[in-house]
């Protein structure tokens, strides 16, 4: 009876998370894109605020080259095996927040488990990356031009990995 129990067990979490890995999906950020689009796998939005209220562990917002406003504070929560990816098609995917009166063009707040690349970060009012209360935050890649104060900004964050970034 112990062995059915312990094998029924074992079953669902694999159903699980085979369930859960299944359900990752990819979408996009596009200058245009359509911020009525549904949070779908291929669903292509205008803005930054859109598009990341949509993604769940095991997504990748895949941001096409353009210029896009900043300022959105997001709480995202990937996992060790399913990380929230937030990816530039190349380093002309740019987040630019001379036209918004926020602090920081992306801040992460009690986020884990998120990896952001190949992006460029300019002309913030403060940081171009904000990353406070997060853990396992991975930023590889990305370029933070004429930030006002900092191109990153970190404040009670654990596990945080930088990679091959450029700053000034």
């Amino acid at each position: 009876m112990k062995n059915q129990i312990a094998r029924l067990l074992t079953l669902s979490v694999a159903v699980f998370c085979l369930v859960t890995v299944a359900q990752a999906k990819t979408i996009y950020l596009s200058t245009s894109g359509n911020d009525n689009a549904t949070c779908q796998a291929g669903a292509e939005f205008a803005s930054l605020e859109k598009a990341l209220a949509c993604l769940e562990a095991g997504d990748t917002l895949f941001v096409r080259d353009g210029v896009y406003s900043g300022g959105p504070l997001v709480s995202l929560k990937g996992t060790a095996e399913s990380p929230i990816v937030i990816r530039g098609q190349s380093l002309e995917a740019v987040f630019d927040s001379t036209t918004r009166a926020s602090r920081d063009i992306l801040r992460l707040d009690h986020s884990s488990h998120v990896v952001v690349e190949n992006l460029t970060f300019r002309n913030s009012n403060r940081a171009g990356l904000g990353i406070i209360r997060c853990d396992h935050i991975t930023v590889r890649g990305c370029v933070f031009a004429n930030n006002y104060k900092w191109g990153l900004f970190t404040g009670f964050a654990d596990d945080i990995l930088f990679e091959n970034n450029e700053s000034y």
